[in-house]
C-alpha cells in the first residue's frame, strides 16, 4: 500500500487467479514476479472522496491519451461506488522517485 496526495494504491490479483495454498504473502512479495509471472497483478488506486469529479475525469482522459507509451501504466478499468472512485492499472514494479533522483549523476 502506498499513500499519495489523491488516494491510496493497493497491490492486488484477480480472485479467480488466487491460490489459497500459496497465501496472500506469496503474491505480495517481490520474488513472486520472478517465480510465477502467469498470474497478473494489478494496482488499485482508491481516490479520496474529497477529490472532485472533473479532476478524476481529466486524469482518466490523459491516461487514455498516453496509453501504450513507454513508462505509462495502462488503465484497465474504473469503478465508482457511492462517492468512492477506484482505478485499476496493470501492476508495474517501481523505484521511489527520491531513490531514482539520488542515483542520478550530473551527466544524466
Amino acid at each position: 500500500m502506498k499513500i499519495g496526495s489523491y488516494g491510496v494504491v493497493f497491490k492486488g490479483i484477480h480472485m479467480a487467479d488466487y491460490d489459497e495454498a500459496k497465501g496472500l504473502e506469496f503474491y505480495d512479495s517481490d520474488d513472486y514476479e520472478d517465480d510465477d509471472a502467469t498470474t497478473p497483478r494489478y494496482a488499485i488506486k482508491r481516490i479520496f472522496p474529497t477529490i472532485n469529479a472533473p479532476f478524476i475525469l481529466i486524469e482518466m482522459l490523459i491516461l487514455k491519451l498516453v496509453k501504450g507509451h513507454e513508462n505509462v501504466t495502462d488503465l484497465i478499468a474504473a469503478y465508482r461506488k457511492d462517492s468512492q472512485v477506484s482505478l485499476i492499472f496493470k501492476y508495474q514494479r517501481s523505484t521511489p522517485f527520491l531513490v531514482f533522483v539520488e542515483s542520478m549523476s550530473k551527466d544524466d
